[in-house]
C-alpha cells in the first residue's frame, strides 16, 4: 500500500487489514490481529501496547516466512498456534546453510520474546 499516492518517493505501507487504521498516539492499546503475525506478549494479555515492538515482530514473522517458506511458529489450532508463538523457543531450520549468518542474526533479533532486546524501527 502506498503511503500517498500522489508521491510515489513517500515509500510503502505494511498493514495488517484486519486491524488497518492510524494510530492517534504511541499509547493506543489494541488485543485484535491475525494470529501468525502477532507478538508474544499481546497473546499472552501481558501487554496490549500497540508500538513499534509490535511492529518489528510482525516483520520479523514476515521476514521469516519470505526466507524459510513457513511460519516460525506452526501449529494445527488457533490455541496451538498461540500456545507455540507464547511458549516454544525460536528455531531456525537445520538446512539453512545458503542464508547469509546477517539475515539469521536478524530474523532471531526480531523474533525474541523479550520486547526490550528487539531491534528499534525508528
Amino acid at each position: 500500500m502506498l503511503r500517498h499516492k500522489e508521491n510515489l518517493d513517500s515509500g510503502l505501507v505494511i498493514i495488517d487489514f484486519g486491524i488497518a487504521g492510524t494510530l492517534q498516539n504511541l499509547h493506543e492499546r489494541h488485543s485484535e490481529g491475525t494470529l501468525r503475525y502477532s507478538p508474544p506478549e499481546l497473546l499472552s494479555g501481558s501487554c496490549y501496547k500497540a508500538d513499534q515492538g509490535f511492529d518489528v515482530w510482525s516483520l520479523g514473522v514476515l521476514l521469516y516466512k519470505l526466507v524459510f517458506g513457513k511460519f516460525p511458529f506452526e501449529g494445527e489450532t488457533f490455541n496451538e498456534i498461540k500456545e507455540n508463538v507464547i511458549n516454544k523457543p525460536l528455531s531456525l531450520p537445520i538446512d539453512h546453510e545458503d542464508i547469509s549468518d546477517t539475515c539469521l542474526t536478524l530474523i532471531s533479533l526480531m523474533l525474541t520474546k523479550d520486547r526490550g532486546r528487539r531491534p528499534k524501527l525508528y
